[in-house]
């Protein structure tokens, strides 16, 4: 009688330990993965921001980024130093020079829609000393040139914002401060983001994002990150 009851008992342990494993891990591993897709979504969040956060935190909220941009509406033609390297993309028909500090830490990716058509590419660089970032997003067949006819019909209203020409294209260009985080968190150090919207060469395909980002410390130049950008925008082709 005990050996048939010590039978029946051993595969129900033998059962609710692979239960245990196999569920009990499952759970431990989901937990993990969803901790670690918090924190890339939080990076990214704080790497990139976004539109909202730089709509939060306007030019109202510093009043010093007005004069700047108000001397900062025409590019001039800077010259390139030679050390620079040239970024090309036949895809895009665009080519641009950047500091030979910076890395394209970002290689082009492409999104494409549930009908398997490509509707952008975003790539990116920076400069691993200064914490300097340059996101490039490209969209295609934006409907109704949302973004930039978003950034366009605000910049009347917003005495910060200015207009650049980039190889013949009206350019909007907005700059911030940003001090907090997606999640309402103090950003230490903040950081100064420029947001650059123009219309492809050829109107009926796309437009261009960038954003600019470099922390605002004591050992970072600010003035120096910007005017770089400066002349990243001066040497920026279509063809």
């Amino acid at each position: 009688m005990k050996k048939i009851i010590l039978f029946a008992i051993i595969p129900t342990l033998l059962l609710g330990f692979v239960a245990f494993y196999k569920y009990g891990s499952f759970t431990m591993e989901g937990s993990s993965t969803n901790n670690q897709v918090e924190q890339t979504n939080n990076i990214n969040a704080t790497v990139k921001s976004n539109l909202n956060a730089v709509n939060s935190n306007s030019n109202a909220n510093h009043p010093e980024l007005v004069k700047e941009n108000v001397n900062s509406q025409s590019i001039k033609k800077n010259d390139i130093p030679a050390n620079w390297k040239v970024y090309s993309n036949n895809k895009l028909g665009i080519s641009f020079s950047y500091p030979n500090t910076w890395v394209q830490y970002e290689k082009e990716n492409d999104f494409i829609n549930l009908s398997g058509n490509i509707t952008g590419t975003e790539f990116g660089f920076s400069d691993s000393t200064t914490q300097t970032f340059l996101i490039i997003n490209y969209h295609r067949n934006s409907p109704d040139k949302s973004i930039y006819s978003d950034a366009l019909s605000k910049a009347d209203a917003n005495p910060g914002d200015s207009e650049l020409n980039i190889d013949g294209i009206k350019a909007i260009k907005r700059i911030s401060i940003i001090d907090t985080g997606s999640k309402g968190q103090k950003l230490k150090p903040p950081f100064k983001l420029i947001w650059i919207n123009f219309l492809d060469k050829n109107k009926s395909i796309g437009e261009f994002d960038m954003q600019f980002r470099t922390p605002i410390t004591e050992q970072n130049d600010v003035n120096i990150e910007i005017s770089q950008l400066d002349k990243i925008l001066s040497s920026f082709k279509f063809y």
